[in-house]
């Protein structure tokens, strides 16, 4: 090991609800450490671009002052971090560009690790071009201009929403946005009855609005065709009605982003053996934690944001807030009015959830989102699986997720089943009409990542 850090708590994660455990940790008195994965702290809701890049706005201004704060209570905050391995005793391993390879040591743990996008297989979808709505978000925030000069965004949710405002905030020309679910309406009525909400919901409606994007409702991606990169993308009307059904749209493109919502990223809780459960409007497996404290089944684990159940970023910086108080109080730091202080978090908490919940019913994912699979698509790319060996596998036997990934070797590879693990079991589930919670969900080994041999060698001989 390069370097051991040690600190009373380590949060993973620095988006919104690291962010706002690490600030509540920090005030308490609590020697605190996080860590994250990406080049700039604040996750995918805060991202910050990087010093040179050209407008800023008001979401990547709050979360600037909130990371300022946290520094200026002396929070450490590293990124680039990415962590393969934790041993017993909350030794926590971690590659990063600015600390080097590290073990961080702690009292306690709060993992906040957020979401995945999810996106359900269709035919042609690992086509160059073809990327999740999150990743072409960043990369236009990051960049300043979208990766693509003809771009169509498909899937269902209110997040697409969010990333079609960042791309014609941008100057990008997005052709269209493919709305599976037809629910204007109830979706309007939902946002109408919590005027909180307002000025996020104009802010993103409004740009996409006057750009004039062609908005088409109650269509699934079909396919997409292409040579060397994507070319086109055929939608079908996501009906079982007979006459919708025979409703069809080409649209030429370059980039089509993909998003079917999030999934919660649950590595290092499970890795930790944390009790989870399953709820597909929580975005599938979850970590089960106390909604009033974070606090996981695992002792001194504690768990916040989206990996507790997706529920959106002002949920997770409450949620985050209140995993760093209860994590810092039970080490023994108290400050004044921290009764008073948790009763607001709750308040929030509650606020969000509700709204959370109603956005998971207008845009809950069925079958009639999803296309028929040829037997020939490949459904896990990192080690070239295809649908059909999948249904072999069932055939012959195997009833979980596990069982999956031994005869497929599905979930092996560098992903570790994060692309294409929750879909598949949806997939399945959907196929013979069973319950997906019956799957599971594969469970990670050291490392979480690749490392280089000789330092998973010196964590584990070097006591």
């Amino acid at each position: 090991m390069s370097s051991t850090i040690s600190a009373d708590i380590l949060v993973i994660g620095a988006g919104p609800a690291g962010i706002g455990a690490g600030l509540e940790a920090a005030r308490s008195g609590a020697k605190t450490v996080i860590i994250d994965s990406f080049g700039e702290a604040g996750g995918q809701f805060w991202m910050q671009p990087p010093a040179d890049a050209g407008k800023r706005d008001r979401q990547m201004d709050e979360g600037a002052n909130f990371i300022a704060e946290c520094r200026r209570l002396g929070v450490s905050i590293i990124t680039d971090a990415e962590v393969w391995g934790i041993l017993p005793g909350y030794r926590v391993f971690i590659q990063s560009e600015t600390a080097g390879t590290s073990e961080i040591s702690a009292k306690a743990l709060i993992v906040c690790t957020g979401a995945h996008d999810l996106v359900m297989p269709f035919a042609g979808w690992t086509l160059p071009g073809i990327m999740t709505a999150g990743a072409g978000q960043r990369y236009t925030k990051l960049y300043g201009s979208p990766p693509g000069s003809k771009i169509v965004l498909a899937g269902t949710g209110i997040f697409l929403w969010a990333v079609a405002a960042t791309i014609v905030k941008s100057g990008g020309n997005l052709v269209s946005v493919i709305e599976a679910n037809s629910n204007r309406l109830r979706t309007m009525s939902m946002v109408f009855r919590h005027p909180e909400r307002w000025r996020e919901t104009w802010e993103l409606v409004s740009p996409v609005i006057r750009a004039g994007v062609r908005m088409i409702y109650g269509h699934r991606i079909e396919s997409a065709k292409g040579t060397d990169r994507i070319e086109s993308v055929t939608l079908k009307a996501a009906s079982n009605d007979k006459i919708n059904n025979r409703r069809v749209h080409a649209l030429e493109t370059d980039c089509l982003l993909v998003s079917h919502g999030f999934r919660p990223i649950t590595e290092i809780t499970a890795l930790l053996r944390c009790e989870h459960e399953f709820d597909m409007k929580k975005g599938g497996w979850y970590c089960k934690t106390d909604p009033d404290t974070g606090s996981t089944s695992i002792s001194n684990v504690y768990a916040a944001g989206e990996v507790s159940g997706i529920a959106g970023a002002e949920s997770a910086l409450a949620r985050g807030a209140l995993a760093g108080l209860e994590a810092s109080s039970k080490l023994g730091y108290f400050r004044a009015g921290l009764g008073k202080r948790k009763k607001i978090l709750h308040k929030r908490c509650l606020r969000a959830q509700r709204f959370a919940d109603e956005l998971a019913d207008l845009f809950e994912i069925d079958a009639n989102v999803l296309p028929a699979l040829p037997e020939s698509l490949v459904v896990c790319r990192c080690e070239d699986v295809t649908w059909g060996k999948v249904l072999d596998a069932w055939n012959d036997g195997t009833r979980d997720m596990q069982g999956i990934k031994l005869w497929t070797r599905v979930g092996m590879g560098r992903c570790q089943g994060r692309m294409c693990g929750t879909a598949i079991s949806y997939l399945l589930a959907t196929r013979f009409k069973l319950d997906q919670a019956q799957f599971g969900f594969n469970r990670p080994r050291l490392p979480l990542r690749p490392i280089p041999l000789n330092l998973a060698h010196d964590a584990f001989t070097d006591q």
